[in-house]
């Protein structure tokens, strides 16, 4: 049997509304939730995440190092600045900026990047759904609400972001992504909650894509225009409609410079130098000369915390290793 929602709870939810409640909230990560435990959410709920495009968010822009970079150097943002939920947006869409760890998101998108922050809700929700979203938590299973929630980072509208190569996601079939999601639900989706007009109204809402606008033309070549050349005295003057001889040009008597002494540069500290890789000479083989150092400075290390899990651990160590191949040219 359902338990009574207090009518004291519908009484507040109506003088703060939702919005406030939400606000005022702080997220608290998968962990919060249960989902990576086998308390609240961690069964069922924990095994359709782990294997649904939302959980590679963030694994996505770490295997497309590359193309992150390119995106967020014409964005005008440090390529470090995308992990950072202070300084940049990119992770309130490809991630989870969980309240304490702002700065170094490693948390792919999960419950609360569609239900909302959830330490306000987290507790009323645990005695019921609608005592849930009367503290605040998305009402996902009005449609309204959830087109707005999946319009809100599958339809990109910036357009400083789409004209530095971000994908629009103006084709994404919603129908098919709600079947998807719906399998961690405890009922099954029916057609009239995939109705394509409601995600059409949810995009009409959020604004235009627009066209991005086609890079600049580059300048024209400067015009090549001849010198005039003033006739030397003494030298025959060609008839009308004739052609000057040409006059081979003075010779220049040969200098010989003394060649530019280039101090070498001072080795980096022992902590940043890498040593070129040495190979051993085999009879009759032709040693190359040794490679000049590498120098190779890395960005500070981030903190990690004690309690860091594995894969957090993993994430520190790939960003490393990429940023340091990408130093070294490998």
């Amino acid at each position: 049997m359902k338990q009574a929602i207090p009518f004291v709870l519908f009484v507040a939810a109506a003088l703060c509304g939702t919005d406030t409640a939400r606000a005022q909230s702080r997220v608290l990560g998968s962990p919060g939730c249960g989902v990576t435990t086998t308390s609240c959410h961690g069964g069922k709920e924990n095994a359709w995440w782990s294997k649904d495009k939302h959980h590679a968010s963030i694994d996505l822009l770490y295997d497309n190092q590359k193309r992150v970079d390119e995106i967020a150097g014409k964005y005008g943002l440090a390529s470090d600045d995308v992990f950072n939920g202070k300084k940049s947006n990119c992770m309130s869409c490809h991630g989870t900026v969980v309240f304490g760890k702002e700065s170094e998101v490693d948390e792919p998108v999960s419950c609360e990047s569609c239900h909302g922050p959830g330490s306000a809700y987290k507790e009323p929700h645990v005695k019921g759904y609608d005592l849930g979203v009367a503290s605040g938590m998305a009402k996902l299973k009005d449609l309204k609400v959830r087109s707005e929630a999946c319009v809100r980072c599958h339809y990109v509208v910036d357009q400083k972001l789409l004209a530095a190569g971000h994908p629009s996601g103006a084709n994404f079939d919603y129908g098919l992504g709600m079947r998807k999601v719906s399998a961690h639900w405890k009922r099954a989706i029916v057609s009239p909650e995939t109705d394509p007009a409601a995600f059409q109204q949810a995009k009409a809402k959020r604004g235009p894509v627009g066209k991005t606008p086609p890079p600049p033309a580059p300048p024209p070549a400067p015009k090549q225009v001849a010198a005039a050349v003033a006739p030397t005295p003494g030298a025959a003057t060609p008839p009308s409609g004739g052609t000057a001889p040409a006059t081979p040009p003075a010779p220049v008597a040969p200098t010989t410079a003394a060649p530019e002494r280039v101090a070498p540069s001072a080795p980096p500290p022992p902590s940043e130098y890498i040593p070129p890789p040495s190979r051993a000479a085999s009879p009759g083989s032709v040693v190359p000369a040794a490679s000049e150092p590498v120098s190779v400075v890395l960005p500070p290390r981030p903190a990690v915390a004690d309690s860091a899990s594995v894969r957090e651990l993993l994430l520190v160590v790939k960003k490393r290793l990429e940023q340091l191949y990408g130093q070294i040219g490998r």
